[in-house]
């Protein structure tokens, strides 16, 4: 018989404080993801009033390619920024990573917001802007190597998803609340009042939003330290690990370039299909906002059903949308709003299931620089390249829908890996 006395279930004041721990830990994870996303957003969204500041030249795609090739610079500092920081978070914990990267991205920012112009300093002015946007992608492979591993090492085993997607959420929350603001500046502001100063006001902004996301994320809870620490962890991912390394940057790469592509500088292609300034801001913001609602939703069904079926169905889905949505927007830019909704629901089912994901192809000791690592790899070689591309394109006169069947490709790469990949949901955090 046994002896063990039965557990009394939680009162409901019991129950709160159980919860508020949880609680903590979410917003503290998605709080500088909400920030760093609002200033990387930005940056994309108002390109188009500050290059010439920066740039200036008679040829304003010129000044245009020249502005997003800084752009690109940023996100291949990702990965030097999640090498370091990544072993800082793996060795000292996550949550000192996650303070130091919201100081840098918010510092960033300010240097943007407050820059004196070509005609001011010259040469320098674009010299600051790269310096700039170096240590905001420094900050943000800091950020991928810590707060998503953060957030899952704090959820329970059937909420890893729906914790993770947190981040997500606050990062669209943040490009939302950029976009929102890219539509309230436009229909104040004379496109010359934009050109002038208006541009600066978000990077001010952003900078301030630091100072709440450093408060928050100086008292959250760190989570408990691997019990070992691995002197050459490259070395290690590489010899243990190097079919998951490899299989991330694709996907994360996919994502990525889908995300740029059709809602972080969609307003900007829109704008050049001959879409208002305003109009094209509202059907981002539109965009954003079914996202960041659908998340939660993708996240909960992927912890309930599968990583594969979420992630790679995801994937293949914004594949099939990637060009039909670029032609109607080429040929009918009128229909922008419908066109921002139907490729918003395939980015979240990618983003909802994604980042938990990532976190559980890597043990502990090696969590944050392998994941860090290879997500910062395939987004700096797809994503940050994807502005870029498409102006270079688009230059030499390729249609958006040519441009569509590069993001095809490799948005059908991934999700082909994505569904071939071993399952991770349901089963226990690697420790080895």
């Amino acid at each position: 018989m046994s002896t063990q006395t039965p557990v009394a279930p939680l009162a409901p004041t019991e129950e709160v404080t159980a919860q508020r721990p949880a609680i903590r830990a979410v917003v503290a994870g998605g709080i500088g993801s909400f920030v760093e996303w609002f200033d990387y957003s930005i940056y994309a969204l108002f390109a188009g009033y500050f290059a010439t500041q920066f740039f200036p030249s008679e040829n304003r795609t010129a000044a245009m390619l020249a502005t997003f090739g800084i752009f690109a610079v940023g996100f291949l500092a990702r990965p030097v920024g999640a090498w370091f920081f990544g072993r800082v978070s793996d060795r000292y914990g996550r949550r000192q990573t996650l303070v130091i990267s919201v100081i840098l991205i918010s510092a960033s920012s300010l240097i943007i917001g407050l820059c004196p112009t070509a005609a001011s300093i010259g040469l320098w002015a674009g010299i600051v802007l790269l310096l700039a946007r170096l240590l905001q992608g420094l900050a943000m492979g800091g950020e991928h190597a810590s707060a998503p591993c953060y957030l899952v090492e704090q959820a329970p085993s059937n909420r890893r998803a729906l914790f993770a997607s947190a981040y997500s959420t606050m990062s669209i929350a943040g490009s939302l609340a950029g976009a929102a603001l890219g539509l309230l500046l436009t229909s104040q502001l004379t496109t010359a009042q934009m050109t002038e100063f208006g541009w600066r006001i978000p990077f001010v902004i952003g900078a301030a939003l630091g100072l709440a996301g450093l408060f928050v994320r100086r008292f959250a809870h760190e989570a408990e330290l691997p019990s070992e620490v691995t002197a050459n962890p490259l070395r290690t991912i590489w010899m243990q690990h190097r079919r998951s390394f490899l299989r991330v940057i694709p996907i994360a790469g996919a994502m990525s370039l889908a995300y740029w592509t059709l809602l972080g500088a969609f307003p900007e292609m829109a704008i050049a299909a001959g879409v208002s300034s305003s109009q094209a801001f509202a059907a981002n913001t539109v965009g954003l906002l079914v996202m960041m609602m659908l998340l939660p939703v993708f996240a909960m069904a992927s912890d309930r059903f599968g990583r594969r079926m979420v992630l790679g169905g995801g994937l293949l889905a914004q594949a099939v949308v990637v060009v039909p949505a670029l032609f109607v927007l080429e040929t009918n830019p009128s229909l922008v709003i419908l066109i921002q909704i139907v490729v918003a629901i395939p980015a979240a089912a990618i983003e909802g299931a994604l980042y938990a994901t990532l976190v559980e192809k890597f043990p502990a000791r090696l969590r944050g620089v392998g994941m860090g690592l290879s997500m910062a790899l395939g987004v700096a070689l797809l994503g940050g390249t994807s502005p870029l591309v498409q102006t270079a394109m688009t230059n030499i006169g390729i249609p958006l829908w040519g441009f569509g069947l590069y993001v095809l490709t490799v948005l059908l790469l991934a999700g082909f890996l994505a569904v071939r990949m071993p399952e991770t949901a349901h089963k226990p955090l690697r420790t080895v």
